[in-house]
């Protein structure tokens, strides 16, 4: 298959079939972003998409939404079982305890943990910099080429703490009108 004018066409296809594949391509294109109803647009953009890729190759059958359940996943659970049965430990390893009293920069943060794995000759075999979602070790991550990932328990102690500060928020103020009367009176009346 090759990308041309931004359209996908089937290298062995005949300046007819390229026409025909073309004008499908465009013509799902241009439908998908009617103004419809979300509903409406998917199910014409899944009808248009199947009429495109039957141009491009009559052979090839869509896969239904089960698919990945029914074939993809019980393909890889056997193996994935094999590597989790051989070794069931997980190990962590501390390279460096150390203050860090520079500014809490992304520059500086990279600099530090670059330099730390240097010591150990491990720099560049660092795929993943697991962190919190701070800007700073965002920016750590990019300057040392790594891709950044958020600590998803970071993640979900932030959204509960969000969403019970709002809904407890009265009761909280409730109990500390009560404190600050038994502070202030000492009795109650």
């Amino acid at each position: 298959i090759l990308i041309s004018d931004n359209l996908v066409t089937a290298t062995n296809a005949t300046p007819v079939d390229r026409a025909q594949q073309q004008q499908a391509a465009i013509t799902r294109f241009v439908n998908v972003i009617k103004p419809l109803s979300i509903q409406q647009s998917r199910k014409i953009d899944m009808q248009l998409l199947r009429i495109h890729l039957q141009l491009l190759n009559p052979a090839y059958t869509l896969p239904s939404r089960s698919t990945p359940s029914k074939s993809l996943i019980t393909g890889v659970q056997p193996e994935t079982l094999s590597k989790v049965e051989k070794d069931l430990s997980l190990r962590f390893y501390l390279l460096e305890c150390s203050e860090f009293t520079a500014k809490h920069t992304g520059e500086n943060i990279s600099k530090w943990v670059t330099d730390v794995l240097t010591k150990f000759f491990l720099p560049g075999k660092v795929v993943v910099i697991v962190s919190d979602n701070a800007a700073n070790m965002k920016t750590a991550s990019l300057k040392m080429c790594c891709d950044h990932l958020s600590c998803f328990a970071h993640s979900i102690n932030l959204v509960v703490q969000h969403s019970i500060s709002n809904s407890i928020q009265s009761v909280v103020n409730k109990c500390k009108a009560v404190v600050q009367h038994f502070k202030k009176k000492g009795v109650l009346h």
